[in-house]
């Protein structure tokens, strides 16, 4: 099963991207869109759910494999993804999500 990323300044076919805020990132001067906490909680809330992979600034790869595993701060601006079969959390500034991964469906599904 592959992953099939999607960066934040093209926008999405599945509809995860609405209008969201521009960041110019390093010295190239890309300019990215930054996730949002809407647009986690639709792939989050997607129907039937699709494991992703989040992609940070600084190069972290991110799984999410449950719904379950994921908590969004009340402001927005922070989530918490929760590692499978671990109980520690990463804490992850949404700003600095540069892209998502969604797997690709099982051709067999």
């Amino acid at each position: 099963m592959g992953s099939r990323s999607i960066p934040w300044s093209r926008g999405f076919s599945e509809g995860l991207a609405t209008a969201g805020t521009y960041l110019t990132i390093g010295n190239h001067g890309h300019t990215l869109r930054a996730m949002t906490a809407d647009q986690l909680r639709k792939a989050l809330h997607a129907r039937p759910f699709r494991p992703f992979t989040l992609y940070m600034a600084d190069g972290r790869k991110l799984r999410v494999v449950h719904p379950d595993f994921v908590a969004i701060s009340p402001t927005g601006r922070t989530a918490a993804v929760y590692p499978e079969g671990d109980d520690g959390a990463d804490q992850i500034d949404l700003l600095l999500v540069t892209r998502i991964g969604l797997q690709r469906p099982r051709k067999d599904a």
